[in-house]
């Protein structure tokens, strides 16, 4: 309940603009559907309509046939990481939610999704993490662009609902204490 609490709190809405979901999006698994569902239930609980809501994803055509499986919850957009990138680029999302899923050094697309929340916390946007899980981080030199890419959506982040305290603790060793500010450790929206 505290952490519902956190989260409602903390994100806005605003009825003219789009919410845009990233993560592992386009290769799900049960967890990340789950993930998935669970928020963009939250995001109708604070008023906003599905027309609102863009989700990146890996291979559309797989997250578009969970959504159909959200019916009638759910028939929001879905466009691939590049075309979020150019939406983001013209200033078309209000808030961007890296949604669930591990942040992790090994894992490919974390250069697009830092880009796309230093494009919408530049244009004035909200970035939030939400659900993560952090790491591992390794120290291996092909994974170089992607702790960049880690450090600059933890800096960028406006607020991180981490889904344990492991990876709070990560985040802090990556870009130190300001972190700690704009985090709180919740369940895992998988839930």
């Amino acid at each position: 309940p505290k952490s519902r609490n956190f989260r409602n709190k903390q994100i806005r809405s605003l009825p003219t603009n789009k919410i845009l979901i990233v993560g592992w999006y386009g290769t799900e698994t049960l967890g990340d559907k789950a993930i998935l569902y669970s928020i963009i239930n939250e995001l109708k609980k604070v008023g906003l309509c599905n027309h609102q809501i863009v989700i990146a994803s890996i291979e559309t055509y797989i997250t578009e046939f969970t959504l159909k499986e959200f019916e009638p919850v759910s028939n929001c957009l879905v466009v691939s990481l590049s075309k979020a990138e150019q939406m983001a680029k013209s200033g078309q999302f209000t808030q961007v939610i890296f949604g669930g899923g591990p942040i992790m050094s090994n894992i490919g697309y974390l250069c697009n999704i830092a880009s796309i929340f230093k494009l919408v916390n530049k244009s004035g946007g909200q970035t939030i993490i939400w659900g993560c899980g952090l790491g591992p981080i390794r120290n291996l030199k092909r994974d170089l662009l992607n702790k960049i890419a880690i450090n600059q959506i933890l800096k960028t982040a406006n607020v991180c609902v981490f889904r344990d305290k492991r990876s709070l603790e990560i985040a802090k060793e990556r870009v130190g204490d300001s972190i700690l500010e704009k985090s709180n450790v919740a369940l895992d929206p998988a839930f």
